[in-house]
């Protein structure tokens, strides 16, 4: 069965994911906020979507209950399967260069998968604590989850993590916004 025969429910964060992860330079700053800080892209994503497009802010709690809800997801079938896409590019001295090209795009059409399934389950947990969310203007609203998000994962942010931060947020704020909440994200401040 192909990823697409996969009959995922319609939800308005995942093709707000594809459109964000599609502009320039989010996919390049999304993996390395991924493997320099260990940043789950799906949940970095969420807190753009939480804040541009619901203007909510989720607080520790809240992050620690989505992530949480995700955690096992993303650590025993997203990672594995982005660990398996990884070492196929590498390919194997008694393999086909064809064949393991061939066999690195299945596992990434599953992985892209998963990672819609991951998706769906921060979506959910996220709507039932949306009560709880403070609505704010979305730049800080995007400040806001990007600190708590970090917080709730143990990551702490630095200085050098501002640009791929804003080129992130600047997919769907203007660019100074983009720019002053990925400081305050990183700084703390509001």
């Amino acid at each position: 069965m192909s990823v697409d025969a996969v009959p995922f429910p319609e939800h308005p964060f995942w093709e707000f994911s594809l459109a964000v992860y599609g502009s320039e330079g989010v996919a390049p700053a999304c993996l390395a906020l991924q493997d320099r800080r260990g940043i789950d892209v799906n949940l970095l994503l969420f807190c753009l979507w939480s804040a541009t497009e619901r203007r909510l802010a989720y607080d520790v709690g809240a992050f620690r209950a989505i992530a949480a809800a995700a955690g096992d997801w993303q650590l025993s079938v997203v990672a594995p399967m982005r660990a398996a896409r990884r070492r196929l590019k590498a390919g194997s001295p008694y393999l086909p260069e064809t064949t393991s090209a061939a066999l690195r795009r299945e596992v990434l059409a599953a992985e892209i998968g998963c990672e819609h399934g991951e998706q769906l389950i921060i979506a959910a947990v996220a709507e039932g604590l949306a009560g709880a969310a403070r609505a704010m203007e979305p730049a800080a609203a995007a400040a806001a989850n990007v600190r708590a998000c970090c917080e709730a994962a143990g990551i702490r942010l630095e200085a050098s993590d501002v640009p791929a931060l804003s080129a992130v947020l600047g997919a769907r704020l203007p660019e100074e916004a983009a720019r002053s909440a990925a400081a305050a994200a990183v700084s703390g401040g509001g």
